[in-house]
């Protein structure tokens, strides 16, 4: 009957139906779908994940005047990364924002690397290198700042992204081991995250990391990770994501509706940026470009994977479909600029106006 009213639907606190922890329906009937929800006191997980974000409509939050105490889960917002918000210094080079290195790219899948490198250049890191393992480009032509230089010296790079188009041969295979042996921050997505689920070998020495491992698995491999039907996955996806932080003992970055970041501490966000728009190919592969740029210029762990999400997100807010993958970082790299302007603006007010020196005649 709510649903059918032709009239502005408002829930109060949650949807009438919506478990607020899962953002599921309670017994898989469809409940109350409204166009806003009031929530009070605090955000619960299930307004901003799964299927809350259509059965909630535009959230606005009244806390009442209580004070919540701190949880370990959050919304994520931009004061979550304000360090990258902060402008860059003017007297510094590409050798101050880091190597990123981008290794995938096997046969029919060399798109996917390459939205992962330019996504990284985009964000900000000094210099991106490609290894591609099925092709022996030189030169992108839509993007000639990227560097091919055949096979990349892992030691060298300040970050390395694995995964996007990798394929399973033993040359990956290989290359992805040596990764995990490095002491570079390591972003692991698409084949290499379907390595960690096959092989108890690279699934050990991902747990045993030292340096900063961030796996970005969206449900499907998420669920081959966890050994779990993907409809399992997305029956509490904050249980989930928690549970691969356990099993690899990494930031676990699992996208979606809502997508839900999480650490082995059990600290999470959920955040509230992005649109069906990002429901196209190669998505994802721009996120892991994008978080390991952050890494490339030296920003504290999580600043670097909370500030690469949101602006992944926040890159399509509004848009339904349209976008492609390679439109994200260029998008996102605006919605930072806007950011740090406005940092700009509140805590240095007379570096962002317009100043004019006035010269006196001698």
């Amino acid at each position: 009957w709510f649903n059918e009213r032709r009239a502005l639907h408002v829930s109060l606190d949650i949807p009438s139906g919506l478990n607020s922890e899962t953002g599921t329906w309670v017994g898989e009937r469809a409940g109350c779908k409204a166009d806003a929800t009031i929530s009070f006191l605090s955000g619960k997980v299930g307004l901003f994940t799964g299927l809350g974000p259509d059965a909630c409509g535009r959230v606005k939050m009244e806390t009442l005047g209580i004070s919540i105490p701190l949880t370990k889960i959050s919304l994520l917002e931009v004061k979550d990364f304000k360090h990258v918000c902060a402008p860059r210094l003017k007297n510094t080079s590409k050798a101050d924002y880091g190597r990123l290195g981008v290794i995938g790219g096997g046969k029919g899948t060399v798109g996917a690397a390459l939205i992962a490198a330019r996504s990284g250049l985009y964000m900000g890191a000094g210099r991106v290198y490609v290894e591609l393992l099925e092709d022996d480009m030189k030169l992108d032509p839509f993007c000639p700042e990227l560097m091919f230089p055949g096979k990349i010296n892992i030691d060298e790079m300040d970050a390395i992204v694995i995964g996007p188009g990798l394929g399973f041969t033993d040359q990956a295979k290989q290359r992805f081991i040596e990764c995990l042996k490095s002491k570079a921050a390591l972003v692991i997505d698409g084949d290499a995250l379907t390595m960690i689920a096959q092989d108890e070998e690279i699934l050990s020495l991902v747990t045993h990391r030292f340096a900063h491992t961030v796996l970005t698995p969206h449900a499907a491999e998420a669920a081959r990770i966890l050994r779990l039907p993907v409809e399992e996955i997305n029956k509490d996806r904050l249980s989930r994501a928690l549970d691969l932080g356990i099993l690899t003992g990494a930031v676990n970055v699992l996208k979606g509706a809502g997508t839900i970041v999480t650490q082995r501490s059990s600290v999470s966000w959920i955040n509230p940026t992005g649109s069906p728009a990002l429901a196209t190919a190669g998505s994802g592969d721009a996120l892991s470009g994008m978080i390991g740029a952050m890494f490339a210029q030296h920003f504290e762990l999580m600043d670097c994977v909370l500030s690469a999400v949101y602006l992944h997100g926040a890159a399509v807010d509004g848009l339904n479909s349209g976008v492609l993958a390679g439109d994200i970082a260029p998008l996102a790299s605006t919605c930072l600029e806007e950011l740090r302007d406005s940092y700009q603006r509140h805590f240095h007010p007379l570096k962002a106006e317009e100043k004019t020196i006035e010269w006196e005649d001698s």
